[in-house]
């Protein structure tokens, strides 16, 4: 097996083939070029995803430089809610000093078409959109070819939806957030119905919508909601 310093040395090659010519990057838009020729559906459904990565850095500056040990990292957190079977709201915070992997991949074929490596700070939200307008710029076919674009709920924005949508004509599959939170302090409030709002709050309606845009129409006698 190779010793530390022959990887450390092989590492440094790298850093400075791809700081000098940019083989690194390059070879992900080569390969993906080159299977999108011989692959006639490659590229046609997307997905990205976004993973955290420790730092082998603890992250504590040092008191005689001003830097950590990991100078390209940084620190980000994460944080979850979520409602036990008691109705009691919690939350969960994560935090971690390190960087993240941003990747965009063909979903059918499982193979990656872009990557980004960041520190743990930068939002997924803002790096998706930097991805899909500098990969659809490197290869415009990509972006003729894709039909459709997937993330996970947590990638719920309008600013990419409509970028996917307006600009490249890719459908965005992505799951709208629940944000609704005022109707559940309600002491009438039904956890198993949907919350639905007035379409029209300034007046008196029985039309109501659900926070992912769905229409019901209020049964005026029961209150009930149904589909119009």
């Amino acid at each position: 097996m190779p010793g530390s310093s022959d990887f450390s040395r092989f590492l440094a090659n790298v850093i400075e083939l791809e700081e000098t010519l940019g083989m690194v990057t390059g070879m992900i838009a080569t390969l993906r070029e080159q299977l999108m020729e011989v692959l006639p559906e490659f590229g046609r459904h997307l997905g990205y995803h976004g993973k955290a990565i420790n730092s082998h850095s603890t992250g504590w500056v040092s008191r005689t430089t001003g830097e950590t040990s990991g100078p390209d990292a940084d620190w980000d957190k994460h944080e979850t809610s979520r409602v036990d079977a008691s109705d009691k709201p919690s939350k969960k915070i994560k935090s971690w000093f390190g960087y993240g992997v941003h990747l965009i991949a063909d979903t059918q074929y499982e193979i990656p078409v872009a990557m980004h490596l960041t520190p743990a700070s930068h939002a997924e939200q803002i790096e998706l959109r930097v991805m899909l307008k500098e990969t659809f710029a490197e290869t415009p076919e990509l972006a003729e070819r894709c039909r459709d674009c997937s993330a996970d709920r947590g990638l719920d924005s309008a600013e990419t939806k409509a970028l996917l949508w307006d600009v490249y004509d890719i459908r965005p599959l992505i799951d709208t957030r629940e944000l609704w939170r005022e109707e559940k302090q309600h002491p009438d409030d039904d956890p198993s119905k949907p919350i639905t709002r007035p379409r029209f709050p300034e007046r008196v309606d029985t039309i109501v919508h659900t926070e992912k845009g769905s229409i019901h129409v209020r049964r005026v006698r029961s209150g009930c909601p149904r589909v119009a």
